[in-house]
């Protein structure tokens, strides 16, 4: 059975002086997470904020408890969205 990969979608949010993409997975309620084998029954979140010229901090969690977090820095935006949807790919995948 062919595996078919979870999509994650950007959308633009903050304040002029701080701008920030929140990323979310498309048809949540339908996907399960590669590492556990269960359906996710939470909302995994990719956030990306820019804190200056060159510089994006990115946030995820990938699992329903916050040991789960992790952080990331990168020069540009999108290699931070690019990151955002390999990691994607890579732990959800749709039933």
């Amino acid at each position: 059975m062919r595996k078919h990969r979870a999509e994650l979608v950007f959308k633009e949010e903050g304040t002029f002086d701080r701008p920030r993409w929140e990323g979310r997975l498309l048809a949540v309620h339908n996907t399960i997470d590669e590492q556990s084998g269960q359906p996710v029954t939470w909302q995994p979140y990719y956030t990306i904020t820019e804190e200056g010229p060159d510089s994006y901090t990115v946030e995820f969690q990938g699992g329903r408890h916050p040991g789960s977090r992790r952080y990331a820095w990168f020069s540009n935006l999108t290699r931070a969205q690019e990151h955002g949807i390999r990691w994607a790919k890579r732990r959800f995948f749709l039933n």
